[in-house]
């Protein structure tokens, strides 16, 4: 029994040896699969097309806000709601406006006035009234000068002292007086023991020489004696006070003098500019107010909806912030990027197929209604902004939603197709190569291109409708976009 296992065991091992190696040599006579795969020209059709992706945006939208900075008085609009042009949305409080407009109104008529007293003529009587001002002015001034003189005299007296002819007078009634006095007394004492002296001529007639004596030392002495403090001070205040007087009366006198002459000549072209000036400023004050009061209002340049509304009644207009936002619904339209080297083939009124992400079975039309004349590069990238404007259509169109544009630049029928993977670039010539099959050999060939588009390039001489041609495993699509088709 353990002989018969053996046995079997041992025919297992030589007939899967067996097997094996028929497997490996029969594998080694059969030709090895090529790497590529073959495909055969065909003709057909041809449609390119440049495809680029941008959002639905309104044709118009405008974000309003006030200039001024009122509280808000009045909200007349709310999200949702349709605006016309020229329709009030809201308005600030006006209350200091409307008090700046009377101030400056005020100010205007006050000065035109102004202006238009200082163009009226003279008339006569004001001109004999400013003769007389001078005329009275004139006096004053000449009184003010006697004064001053008067004052300045009696001060140098006081400095100076007595003159020598004063000072001999004085001693001169001094010594008369004396004299007299002298002459009384002797009357007197010759009947000086008679009982009724008293009584006599000769007793007066002493008295009185004496007084009259006295009162001429009395004289002397205040003419010979020097000044006091008190005495120079109260002169010094004279003159001040006289040279006060003087220097008023002369201003009073050239005011006169001026009015007169002003009347006489009328107004100088420096006053009627400073007046003139003075008119305009309060128009332009007058200009402010009524700007303020234009900017309280919030008004709809063009017809839409409110899509945004930012301010309530009381509230100040919010900083940096649009207080209400109206587009125009009724037309729409997008923005895309087209490379450089699809811009040529655009032109403007080219029409446009429109699909969006949020309505994948709605095909909406449009046209190229703008290229911009200068390109935006990002990334290395050069592209033209390209603006395409929705035709009317019944899709539920919204701003904002994710769009493709695809435009139709040429249509090809009846010609020869190959995919562009089976079509390589040789980056230092230029040349388009594919590998035609040549009784059976793959064999490089140069192909003249036409027009493309990303999956298929039209032939124009080097292969024929029928041919067979490899593709390789690599990256004859993925080097015919990096080099030829900037990225497909």
């Amino acid at each position: 029994m353990r002989r018969t296992a053996i046995i079997l065991v041992i025919l297992a091992v030589v007939i899967g040896g067996s097997l094996v190696l028929y497997r490996y040599t029969s594998q080694a006579k059969e030709p090895p699969a090529p790497d590529y795969e073959t495909i055969t020209a065909e003709k057909g059709n041809l449609i390119s097309t440049v495809s680029a992706t941008g959002s639905i945006e309104p044709e118009d939208e405008v974000a309003l806000l006030f200039r001024g900075a009122s509280r808000v008085a009045e909200v007349l609009v709310k999200e949702g709601d349709q605006v016309a042009v020229d329709q009030v949305l809201a308005r600030l409080d006006t209350t200091d406006i409307s008090l700046a407009m009377a101030q400056a109104e005020t100010n205007l008529a006050i000065s035109q006035a102004q202006l238009e007293k200082l163009k009226t003529p003279s008339a006569d009587v004001d001109i004999t009234a400013a003769q007389a001002a001078v005329t009275s002015a004139e006096a004053a001034a000449d009184s003010a000068r006697s004064a001053l003189a008067s004052a300045q005299a009696s001060y140098n007296d006081l400095v100076n002292g007595p003159s020598a002819d004063e000072l001999q007078a004085a001693q001169a009634t001094l010594e008369r007086a004396r004299i007299v006095r002298d002459q009384a007394q002797s009357a007197y004492d010759q009947v000086a023991n008679q009982p009724n002296v008293g009584m006599l001529p000769q007793s007066a007639q002493l008295q009185q020489a004496t007084v009259d004596y006295e009162t001429a030392a009395a004289n002397y002495r205040i003419t010979t004696a020097k000044p006091k403090a008190s005495q120079l001070a109260a002169a010094r205040a004279q003159i001040a006070q006289a040279e006060a007087s003087v220097a008023q009366s002369e201003a009073s006198l050239a005011n006169a003098q001026s009015s007169l002459d002003r009347l006489q000549r009328g107004p100088a072209e420096q006053d009627l500019a400073i007046s003139e000036a003075q008119v305009r400023q309060s128009e332009l004050a007058i200009a402010q107010s009524r700007l303020n009061e234009s900017n309280s209002e919030l008004v709809s340049p063009i017809s839409g909806v409110a899509t945004s509304v930012n301010i309530g009644i009381g509230e100040l207009p919010p900083a940096g912030q649009p207080a209400v936002v109206i587009t125009d619904l009724s037309r729409f339209h997008l923005d895309i990027l087209v490379d450089e080297i699809d811009i040529a083939k655009l032109s403007e009124g080219q029409p446009v197929s429109i699909t969006l992400d949020a309505l994948p079975d709605a095909v909406i039309g449009g046209h190229i209604d703008r290229i911009s004349p200068t390109p935006v590069s990002s990334t290395g990238i050069t592209s033209y902004k390209v603006t395409v404007v929705v035709d009317e259509t019944n899709a539920a169109l919204r701003s904002g939603l994710s769009a493709t544009a695809s435009i139709t630049t040429d249509e090809l029928r009846d010609i020869v197709l190959l995919p562009n993977r089976a079509i390589q670039i040789d980056r230092s010539s230029g040349r388009a190569l594919v590998e035609k099959i040549v009784n059976g050999v793959p064999t490089t060939t140069e192909v003249q291109l036409g027009s493309r588009n990303e999956q298929y390039s039209q032939i124009l001489s080097g292969v024929e409708a029928g041919d067979e041609l490899a593709i390789r495993s690599g990256g004859g699509l993925d080097q015919l976009r990096s080099t030829m088709f900037g990225g497909g």
